[in-house]
């Protein structure tokens, strides 16, 4: 699991500069209250990058072969409000750049050409918990995909909500991350996850501490989660094989009221996946996807 004192050491290296300002330890309130709250016309750019590793084994009758595929994802992405409507907040994503390299086993590194859905900008509504209410791609109105998917510029690759009430500092409460499939950068299709595809992980969240500045309070959030056992993909009885998966969020967040944003953040996904034959339920290859995202807010 990622630990907070981790988060620590990134937001010295990475934020200090962006965001030092007069700086005292959490004490006094009991309990507080996170929320989503912008003004018109505020701009926020995030980039994240990506480490992902890849394993493969599959199984044939005379054993078995492993191969192991490496990538790296760069990305910079832009949140504009453009409309308040009481706790309603029309926002504009413009998904700036987006870098993919990757490399199997000892070969050489090549890029990847980002696509048009990996730059489509996007149009939702967000209320005062982060939540999405509504989204879709501006150039792409008619392409549907999951909302992580749409919103994956909030948090890195994560989407996830504030808490509903108040929390104590030290207090936990239950959260229900979502993790776009993007980063995985298409070469989970084979086997058993596409480009669309919505990761859904359930578990608890930390309130760890908080930091209270002149303009702007800071709140640190450790994260543990699990993804129970489901099947992707359309189930059919035409498909010769199916693939079901499993696996694990571990993050720390920095939320920041003077940016209405996570400003700082390091989220570890862990997936497992077996693709079975449909007609003898035996296995046809295991794939494991680790993947480490990074982000921070830009000035």
């Amino acid at each position: 699991m990622i630990r907070i004192r981790s988060i620590h050491r990134l937001f010295a290296v990475g934020a200090t500069s962006a965001l030092a300002t007069w700086a005292l330890p959490y004490v006094g309130q009991s309990t507080l209250s996170l929320r989503f709250d912008p003004t018109t016309a505020t701009r926020v750019n995030t980039i994240s990058s990506s480490d992902l590793t890849l394993q493969i084994v599959e199984f044939a009758d005379n054993g078995s072969d492993t191969s192991v595929v490496r990538g790296t994802r760069l990305e910079s992405a832009t949140r504009f409000v453009d409309a308040v409507d009481g706790y309603r907040y029309s926002v504009y994503l413009q998904y700036d750049s987006v870098r993919t390299r990757i490399r199997s086993g000892e070969s050489p590194w090549r890029e990847l050409q980002a696509t048009d859905r990996d730059l489509a900008s996007v149009r939702a509504v967000l209320d005062d918990k982060l939540r999405v209410m509504n989204a879709e791609f501006v150039d792409l109105p008619h392409l549907d995909a999951p909302r992580s998917e749409l919103a994956r510029g909030l948090a890195g690759v994560l989407l996830l909500a504030l808490p509903d009430g108040e929390i104590s500092v030290g207090g936990t409460f239950e959260v229900e991350p979502n993790v776009s499939a993007r980063v995985f950068m298409g070469l989970g299709n084979d086997y058993g996850v596409g480009p669309g595809e919505d990761l859904m992980f359930r578990g608890s969240a930390s309130l760890d501490s908080q930091m209270v500045r002149m303009r702007d309070t800071l709140t640190y959030l450790t994260i543990g989660t699990q993804m129970q056992r489901r099947r992707f993909g359309t189930p059919s009885d035409q498909e010769s094989s199916y693939a079901e998966g499993w696996g694990s969020l571990a993050a720390s967040l920095v939320w920041s009221s003077s940016w209405d944003a996570y400003v700082l953040g390091a989220v570890r996904v862990v997936a497992d996946m077996e693709v079975r034959r449909r007609s003898d339920r035996s296995l046809l290859s295991r794939v494991r996807f680790d993947v480490t995202t990074r982000f921070q807010v830009r000035l």
